[in-house]
């Protein structure tokens, strides 16, 4: 909607670029649909998705239009959200004297959230990278804050006395990024310790799934001997190394089943804490006699 519109003060506005905009109409929707049609053979997945939740989705929440705002909040760093508040300040100051610029950015930044938070309430998931476009923008908002005071600075120092307007640009151009970025330094290193060893665990997990699926019996095996399973967040994975769409991979993990024979790979997680890249290969026959070997890495 909010690119539509875009779209549509840029054909009056610049005509010279409607050759553009006819084909961005054109490649944006294919681009959009027809790769996840290749990938799960329906071109609406993404959607359908959406709207299956998972058990800590805000949409389960007595409130998902307000918890969605709430859960929105973290995206910001702390340090930012004072030249966020700041920017809001002097972008109201700014379309006052008619440049509307700055507001605009500040408008559709917070349209975005609340329209995310107006689905989550509808249903879909609401999950926080939703949030990204409109705190990207939020974020925008906050550098033109932090501009801003700069240039506030540098104004008073040029009032006072013109030899000081060099010295003070420069204490602070060096002292407010550092005083900004230095504001809960701490939380971000053990955020960044934590996001090493989930990459880790990630690439492990990656690299070992093909000694697994070996361990299976083979790729064509899998799929010619029936349903085949694991935890949802490794369909896509399982898929793409199985050459085989993600529908033909049922979520949630199912050991055993009564229609038919099948395979489940199983992989750590908080309710089965394998060691890291390790993976448990389940094998069942058509009388649900089900054999389980698990797969360590060489």
């Amino acid at each position: 909607m909010f690119l539509g519109l875009y779209g549509l003060w840029l054909w009056f506005s610049n005509p010279e670029l409607r050759k553009w905009l006819i084909g961005c109409a054109v490649s944006i929707p294919v681009l959009w649909f027809v790769p996840e049609y290749f990938g799960s053979g329906n071109f609406f997945r993404a959607a359908a998705r959406a709207q299956q939740p998972n058990a800590y989705s805000p949409a389960f929440a007595d409130s998902p239009f307000f918890q969605t705002l709430k859960e929105s909040r973290p995206m910001l760093p702390s340090s930012v959200k004072p030249a966020i508040e700041f920017g809001a300040l002097v972008a109201l100051w700014a379309a006052w004297r008619r440049r509307f610029a700055p507001l605009a950015v500040l408008l559709v930044g917070s349209a975005w959230i609340g329209l995310v938070a107006v689905m989550t309430e509808a249903g879909f998931a609401g999950n926080p990278r939703y949030m990204m476009l409109g705190t990207s923008l939020l974020a925008i908002i906050g550098g033109y804050g932090a501009g801003s005071v700069l240039a506030v600075l540098r104004m008073g120092a040029r009032r006072v006395n013109l030899k000081l307007v060099p010295v003070v640009t420069l204490i602070a151009f060096v002292a407010l990024p550092a005083l900004v970025w230095s504001r809960g330094i701490d939380v971000r290193v053990q955020r960044l310790k934590h996001l090493g060893v989930v990459l880790h665990s990630e690439y492990d997990r990656r690299h070992d799934l093909t000694g697994a699926i070996k361990l299976a019996g083979g790729r064509d095996f899998v799929l010619n001997c029936g349903a085949v399973s694991t935890e949802k967040f490794q369909v896509p994975l399982v898929a793409w190394y199985l050459h085989s769409h993600t529908l033909r991979i049922d979520a949630p993990l199912n050991r055993l089943s009564a229609d038919g024979p099948g395979t489940a790979f199983q992989t750590n997680s908080p309710g089965n804490p394998l060691p890291r890249g390790r993976w448990e290969v389940f094998w069942w026959d058509a009388q649900g006699h089900g054999l389980c070997f698990r797969h360590v890495p060489l």
